[in-house]
């Protein structure tokens, strides 16, 4: 553990009322609001204050520093990509130009923009754009539907939606993820272990930069049902693992499969669960809230994560605070996932009371 420099106020003003004693002879008044000793506080406080963030920087520069020797740099975040369709009742007379960079957003203004030219053509009432979030991270994995509002002037165009949900959205890799993963990588320089295949595992890329969002290693060891000398490697990715997912990840572990072990890669099952939700006192303008929250729950549900209808009610209640209740019509109950597969929202109704 490395050493601290933080001192308290109290004991850097004791100090140095001692140290004043020691070099003038004459012994300072202990009360408080004496002249001397407040002085001597502002300048503790300050003191105090300096050593806390001195400690905070160090505390942050040493693992900084050894993840720059080995050019381990924290992951930014990217951006959700979805696609977004701009449409109209009539068809068109003419061609209708939808621009690269035309803009688009959820009414809570999570925005996106899309990525290239488009064309609703004459004669035609819709086109499908590709489109990525304005702002990188996970805020931008909303929900197929959730995009409603055209932020630019768009002539001839009448509706915006998105037809698919935002996917890949990652906010900036924190700290405890770095270590996690720095940790992760130093147990893959030993080779064979089940730490060594789920590094090289998440460390696999498709051409089109597709990765693993999380990875289980598993052998007879944790699950006595595995053949002996098979190795299972459960991958996920957002939305679905792809085949050219899954052979990149068998290219990956190719390195680090141990001698005469079998390594099987596999899906991980994803498990839609509906939810239907009434908000009582609550307006129908604040569904979109709800709405974001719960996707956002489901986005961070983990492989073999239970869904819990507690923590359903929860994190609407969190984001609609004027809801005075949150009941959740479907699930029944908690639905139990299994260690090989993820919940994922089905479909999702919310209404209010």
């Amino acid at each position: 553990m490395l050493p601290t420099t933080f001192r308290t106020m109290e004991d850097l003003v004791a100090e140095m009322l001692q140290w004043y004693w020691y070099r003038t002879g004459v012994e300072p008044a202990a009360e408080e609001g004496d002249i001397l000793r407040t002085l001597l506080e502002a300048v503790g406080y300050e003191m105090e204050r300096l050593t806390a963030e001195f400690d905070r920087a160090i505390e942050q520069a040493v693992p900084e520093g050894v993840f720059a020797a080995f050019g381990f740099s924290r992951l930014p975040a990217r951006p959700a990509r979805l696609t977004l369709r701009f449409s109209r009742a009539t068809p068109a007379p003419e061609d209708i130009l939808i621009p690269e960079g035309t803009r688009a957003q959820t009414p809570t203004g999570i925005g996106f923009r899309t990525t290239q030219d488009a064309l609703i053509p004459a004669g035609g009432t819709q086109v499908d754009v590709p489109a990525e979030a304005e702002v990188p991270g996970a805020a931008g994995n909303v929900p197929a539907g959730a995009v409603s509002e055209v932020k630019d002037a768009l002539p001839g165009v009448e509706a915006v939606t998105n037809t698919t949900p935002g996917t890949g959205g990652q906010d900036e890799e924190t700290l405890d993820a770095q270590q996690a993963r720095f940790a992760r990588y130093i147990a893959s320089l030993a080779k064979g272990t089940l730490m060594a295949l789920e590094a090289a595992a998440l460390s696999a890329r498709t051409p089109q930069g597709l990765s693993p969002t999380a990875v289980l290693a598993v052998d007879r060891v944790r699950d006595p049902s595995i053949p002996l000398g098979e190795v299972r490697v459960y991958v996920d990715a957002d939305p679905n693992p792809t085949p050219e997912l899954l052979g990149a990840v068998g290219l990956a572990l190719e390195d680090v499969r141990p001698a005469g072990v079998v390594v099987s890669v596999l899906s991980v099952t994803k498990v839609p669960v509906n939810v239907r939700l009434r908000l009582e006192g609550a307006s129908p303008s604040q569904i979109p809230s709800a709405t974001q929250s719960v996707y956002t729950l489901f986005s961070a549900m983990r492989v073999g994560e239970d869904v819990v209808r507690e923590r359903l009610v929860a994190a609407v209640a969190a984001a609609v605070p004027e809801a005075y209740a949150v009941r959740v019509l479907s699930p029944a109950s908690d639905v139990v996932i299994g260690p090989y597969e993820r919940a994922t929202l089905g479909t999702l109704q919310v209404e209010v009371a």
